[in-house]
């Protein structure tokens, strides 16, 4: 499965996790997570204002939060590529593949990816990962969420 793969160009997802984890305390990091960020954007995107001390208003934050929400920044990704069409093509010849950086943007979307054995593997993986207890991981939306 490609989560466990260790010839990944950005590594094996676990074992970031496994080495990041522990730096959680660091004052120079800060952990967040797609799916807190998706459900609550104003709310993560001031603790990024205040882990780097920029004191940004209220109103600003809640201008990032609307124009990084997922639908503006595809939109401005499709209109960058139209704008930059042999950017696109010379992408796809160096990768061979087509330049998928926005999929859904949808939390829980992976299970429109795994299969029944996929998911048997990561339970069994998560079930002997001691850090799986640990970290607030989300795998689908809260029933009373407004993702």
């Amino acid at each position: 499965m490609h989560i466990f793969g260790r010839d990944r160009p950005y590594g094996n997802y676990f074992d970031y996790i496994e080495y990041m984890w522990p730096l959680r305390d660091d004052p120079n990091v800060l952990i967040l997570f797609f799916e807190n960020i998706k459900m609550n954007p104003v709310e993560n995107i001031q603790k990024i204002n205040e882990f780097m001390g920029t004191q940004r208003s209220p109103e600003l934050i809640q201008q990032i939060a609307d124009a990084t929400s997922f639908n503006n920044m595809k939109a401005a990704k499709i209109s960058q590529k139209k704008q930059n069409a042999v950017l696109s093509e010379s992408f796809m010849k160096i990768t061979n593949k087509v330049d998928q950086m926005y999929r859904k943007g949808q939390i829980g979307d992976w299970k429109n990816h795994f299969t029944v054995a996929d998911n048997e593997m990561v339970d069994e993986f998560l079930a002997k990962w001691p850090l799986s207890k640990e970290i607030p991981f989300v795998y689908e939306v809260p029933a009373d969420s407004t993702e």
